[in-house]
């Protein structure tokens, strides 16, 4: 619910937003070799990983840069990568969730319970990853009557990049009807999102394209 975005629950949640579909098929899975030994590997890797007890710390030169990364820190910063204002309270929690992958990132590499500035680095990276799609994760969820209606809608044009009004409808019938959809559709082009355009590859009409797609207009 929204009223729970935002709050303690959330901000202690990395969101992963995935949307490249399927990497591959497979019509029959089958284990190689190469992925039995591998997962042999990992457990005991893992079983290892679970005797490790005690505190860890940063080297000098880890140390000097986290001081220097934290005191820089700042949550309202304006370029931040995921700026929907919902995440603010996520803001205050991203130097711990670095602390806490790069702690991860030491143990997977060695038992020495020492955090080096490759782990950091690499924890930040890992994190902002994660942080430049986060934004999507609520797209849906808001007062609005239409916002997941204007949400379908864009990742609809997102996937097809230019899409015909005449199509665009037949695909969103069953939830969209066509009263509302004249609402849903300003919506999504007022946000900014999406465009809508007079002519795509010689043939006249109302086609809604990507903001960054270009397609001739007459």
């Amino acid at each position: 619910p929204t009223i729970a975005i935002g709050g303690g629950l959330t901000t202690r949640m990395l969101f992963v937003w995935p949307d490249a579909g399927k990497r591959k098929k497979v019509a029959i899975p089958e284990l190689t070799q190469e992925v039995i030994d591998s997962r042999l590997k990992l457990i005991q890797d893992l079983e290892k990983i679970a005797m490790i007890a005690g505190e860890y710390n940063f080297d000098p030169a880890a140390k000097e840069f986290w001081i220097n990364w934290y005191n820089a820190f700042e949550e309202l910063d304006p370029r931040r990568l995921c700026k929907d204002p919902s995440f603010n309270g996520w803001y205050t929690r991203k130097p711990l969730f670095i602390l806490k992958v790069s702690t991860l990132l030491a143990a997977s590499e060695s038992d020495k319970r020492l955090v080096t500035t490759s782990h950091v680095k690499r924890a930040i990276k890992e994190i902002e990853l994660v942080e430049s799609r986060m934004t999507d994760t609520f797209v849906s969820v808001g007062r609005s009557e239409i916002s997941s209606d204007v949400a379908t809608v864009i990742k609809i044009v997102n996937e097809t990049r230019v899409i015909s009004e005449k199509l665009l409808k037949m695909r969103v019938w069953k939830d969209i009807d066509y009263k509302k959809f004249d609402n849903v559709i300003s919506t999504a082009i007022s946000s900014g999102y999406i465009e809508r355009k007079l002519e795509h590859n010689g043939k006249r009409g109302l086609f809604y394209c990507t903001t960054e797609t270009e397609i001739s207009v007459d």
